[in-house]
């Protein structure tokens, strides 16, 4: 059984076949993506360098700052009519 910080899905498991033919299962942590559009999907621009950032600075400070400029551009129009 695995230790007990590794029985997360924070972390992936990759089957590893070791050279006298025993196979094993290590755990590796999932590599982060880039921060995408919460409607559409699209990888946000210029949000690539801010993991080393704390997390009140990630995000931009305005409605709809999880939005690509697209989509927060048809989210404020609905929220206008």
């Amino acid at each position: 059984m695995p230790a007990r910080r590794l029985r997360t899905r924070a972390y992936r498991r990759v089957s590893l076949r070791l050279p006298g033919g025993r196979t094993v299962v290590r755990y590796e942590e999932r590599r982060k993506g880039q921060a995408r559009c919460r409607r559409c999907g699209l990888p946000l621009p210029g949000q690539s360098s801010r993991r080393s950032l704390p997390r009140s600075s990630r995000k931009a400070n305005r409605p709809f700052s999880d939005l690509c400029s697209r989509c927060s551009r048809e989210a404020l129009r609905s929220l206008l009519r």
